[in-house]
């Protein structure tokens, strides 16, 4: 294990990020493994389930290949206990089981779309529970309400045990019999050869070890070893892939064997119970179709702005169906759909991704439709509430109604003829509470399979095929009549839309005889050409036809807009410089009378001395002892320090420049294009180069240096537009062969409004540059060798480009 240092100045934030952590782990439902998800690129195998009886409770046991990671969730509606286990997948042995117990139901398996098991525990409360990973398993205890009976207090262990064997249903059972209820069993899966093990634990079995020979669909054979206070059954099974179910019976368990695609139900025969849930998404709406034998139960309906409850009296719910639906990957009204048993009722929760959805609940005999649909939206054009449904609300209660009778009702509510086709027939339990009558007739046709046909105020009701099959059969006979009609040729000029284009439209929507779904736009026989000349078609049809195709030109022959694209590419510099120089030396003579000295070169420094009333005449033509100052300096003072004694004179010359320039350069492109089309505009230079040749000798060769502007405008309905936008502004960047380039480049697109400016891009550049100029040695003299022996320069330069862009549309009459 490797041991982190502790650093003292970290100890207060450790803690207020593990309490932190705590605090978040109390608010969050889900209690995660602390052992790491390994990166695996094989995902763990759930090799088996046990279960067996515990002092605190009942305790299940996932095995697996490898340790697991794990996720579980305790939910209260319906009670049980989820067990999520990522990157994992289930052992054809690993099958659903069946415990019911006073406290547990069973326990089943179940693979997810995302590559994660799901092993949920069916409760019969609402009860705690304890999980540990211990190694490659994962022991998930029921904690239950009532005390459990030690196994070394164990009442008195059922005696004489023996096998009652039946085979029908498509299914094997094997049940244990004996003189009295026993503890929950233990039950394994083996490999190979595929066996299921049943550890028989508190009971007393026979007193010899016995086999028996099967030889059903599912199972070759079962062999009851003995044991004074445990005993084994052994059932070796004839595939790995037969499903198995633990049942109980009088208090002793059985094994139930079923073919992997057979569903075992365990109603009793008669009984009314629930066979298939299925969901599917209907555009933007969510449908819940729940199928079930024949019935006369009621349904009881209950809404809530989180969930739509659906209770089913008096039916039984196979375990297969119960389960989550997580159905959120469709994107529908519908999230999840938990259905589970309480009682001898059937429930479903329907839960909603908003409190606004709609509901409806169409009932039949032997179906039960749930359609949850979204509110539409109001359209903000007109201010006008528009929904799918606007006729007047009706409510419809009924039990086994003729549809006829039902489709009456709403021909007198809503004023239309209707007229039934013969094959309309049946009846229907249905229940709507003010629901508009034509998404009522919607919802009847929906459930029986029915289509309509509406002209004026007249509508025909009629199975969905045979209003096809009538809708074929009219399309047939229009063909037919027009091969019998004249053809006339008919020339469509085109003004601004390209003819080849339509010419090409045209032609594809011919059809043929080997496809007659294709868009007809030219009958069989119709003909069509082009004049490129004057840009004319010519076509060849029936008098229909061409009136639909004169129509279909006058629609696509529009003139296209033109938008004008105007760009400002706006750079501005801004420098500043500050330099501070120093002149200064000495001129002396040995005496008054002497005419040999040392000057410099300062002439203020001669022009004091000679004022100074000395007879020595001093050249200037020598240079200064220190000169640090400006070459090109706009004020400058000159100084006569003081004369130290009649034959020494010391003179200091100050120098200083401040320079502050300020550039801004503007450029403006402008280029006017067709909608959808790119367009482009270059302004620039070519600067000549001497490079060299293949041959060995010199070349001239160019380099351009050019601000450029390509776009490609798209104008949509609502009057945005659509940007691709690439603008470049390179220049020169100094003396070379080649001469660098100053590359300035924005690519982009923009949605903009019409008329409107928006900045595409900026760059902001900022320099600083210090120069000192000084005396070795001297100037690192302490105070004097800073003032008199150093020449200090700063310099500053600011560059920012900024580039906008303004679109104009215009429109054709405005060119």
């Amino acid at each position: 294990m490797r041991v982190l240092p502790v650093h003292p100045g970290r100890a207060c934030l450790r803690i207020l990020l593990i309490g932190l952590s705590l605090v978040l782990g109390l608010f969050s439902h889900p209690v995660t493994a602390q052992t790491p998800l390994e990166a695996s690129a094989d995902p763990a195998i759930i090799q088996r389930i046990e279960s067996s009886p515990t002092r605190r409770g009942l305790e299940f046991a996932i095995v697996g290949d490898r340790p697991l990671h794990y996720k579980i969730f305790n939910l209260s509606d319906p009670p049980k206990l989820l067990l999520v286990i990522p990157h994992a997948r289930l052992s054809p042995l690993v099958q659903p089981m069946l415990v019911e117990t006073a406290d547990v139901a069973g326990i089943f398996p179940s693979l997810d779309n995302h590559g994660a098991v799901h092993m949920e525990i069916a409760l019969k409360k609402n009860l705690s529970h304890d999980i540990v990973a211990e190694g490659n398993r994962l022991l998930v205890t029921v904690i239950s309400q009532t005390p459990v009976t030690p196994e070394n207090q164990q009442p008195q262990a059922p005696q004489a045990l023996r096998l009652d064997v039946a085979i029908e249903n498509m299914q094997t059972r094997i049940q244990l019999q004996g003189n009295g209820p026993g503890p929950i069993p233990k039950v394994y899966a083996l490999y190979d050869p595929p066996r299921i093990v049943m550890d028989l634990t508190g009971y007393q079995g026979p007193e010899v070890s016995r086999t028996e020979k099967i030889n059903s669909a599912e199972v070759e054979s079962a062999e009851l070893v003995a044991g004074a206070d445990k005993s084994r059954l052994i059932i070796t099974m004839k595939s790995p892939t037969i499903r198995h179910e633990l049942v109980t019976q009088q208090g002793l368990p059985g094994l139930v064997f079923s073919q992997p695609d057979h569903v075992v139900h365990a109603s009793p025969a008669g009984q009314t119970q629930v066979e298939t849930v299925n969901f599917e998404r209907d555009g933007e709406s969510a449908v819940v179709r729940i199928a079930t034998s024949l019935r006369e139960t009621g349904l009881e309906v209950n809404r809530t702005d989180a969930d739509l409850r659906l209770t089913i009296a008096n039916i039984t719910l196979p375990r297969t169906l119960i389960r989550r639906m997580d159905v959120t990957q469709f994107a529908s009204p519908v999230s999840t759909i938990d259905t589970y048993p309480k009682g001898h009722d059937a429930h479903m929760v329907i839960r909603l991704t908003s409190p606004a959805h709609l509901h409806e609940i169409v009932e039949t005999p032997r179906e039960i439709l749930v359609r949850v649909r979204p509110m539409q939206k109001v359209d903000v054009n007109n201010g006008e509430n528009k929904f799918d449904y606007t006729g007047k609300k009706i409510s419809m209660d009924f039990k086994d109604i003729n549809i006829h009778n039902a489709l009456k009702l709403i021909a007198d509510v809503s004023q239309l003829n209707i007229i039934l086709s013969d094959s309309v027939t049946g009846t229907l339990t249905m229940r709507l509470v003010e629901v508009p009558w034509d998404q009522a007739l919607d919802l009847i046709l929906s459930a029986k399979g029915l289509g309509k046909e509406v002209q004026g105020n007249v509508v025909r009701i009629a199975p969905m095929a045979e209003i096809q099959t009538t809708a074929e059969a009219k399309r047939k006979a229009i063909d037919s009549q027009q091969q019998l009609e004249p053809f006339v040729t008919e020339l469509i000029p085109v003004s601004f839309a390209n003819a080849e284009d339509i010419v090409a439209l045209l032609q594809e929507g011919k059809s043929s005889d080997k496809d007659k779904r294709s868009t007809r736009i030219l009958s069989e026989g119709g003909a069509i050409s082009l004049d490129a000349r004057t840009s004319t078609l010519i076509i060849k049809d029936v008098a229909a036809n061409i009136a639909s195709i004169r129509e279909l030109i006058a629609k696509l022959d529009k003139p296209t807009s033109q938008v004008l694209i105007e760009a400002r590419i706006v750079e501005i510099n801004r420098s500043v410089n500050k330099d501070l120089g120093i002149v200064w030396g000495a001129s002396y003579k040995p005496s008054a009378a002497s005419s040999i000295g040392i000057s410099d070169s300062s002439v203020n420094a001669l022009e004091v001395y000679n004022a100074s009333g000395a007879g020595a005449t001093l050249t200037t033509a020598q240079p200064a002892m220190v000169n640090l100052g400006l070459p090109s300096a706009t004020g400058r003072i000159g100084l006569h320090l003081g004369t130290l004694s009649p034959l020494l004179d010391l003179d200091i010359e100050l120098s200083a420049l401040e320079g502050v320039g300020k550039a801004k350069t503007i450029s403006s492109p402008r280029v006017l294009t067709m909608d959808n089309q790119a367009a482009s505009i270059r302004q620039g230079e070519k600067v000549p180069y001497n490079a060299e040749s293949s041959s060995g000798g010199t070349t001239t060769e160019f380099v351009e240096a050019a601000l450029t502007l390509s776009v490609t405008p798209h104008v949509t309905p609502n009057g945005f537009i659509a940007l691709k936008v690439n603008v470049t502004n390179n220049s020169i960047g100094g003396s070379g062969s080649p001469p660098p380039i100053n590359s300035r480049e924005v690519a982009t697109q923009a949605l903009v409004r019409n008329n409107e400016t928006i900045v595409l891009g900026g760059i902001f550049t900022k320099s600083q540059n210090s120069r000192s100029d000084s005396v070795p040695g001297l100037s690192d003299l302490p105070i004097i060798g800073n003032m008199l022996f150093k020449n200090n320069r700063d310099g500053m330069t600011q560059s920012e480009l900024l580039i906008f862009i303004t679109p104009r549309i215009i429109q054709a009459d405005q060119s």
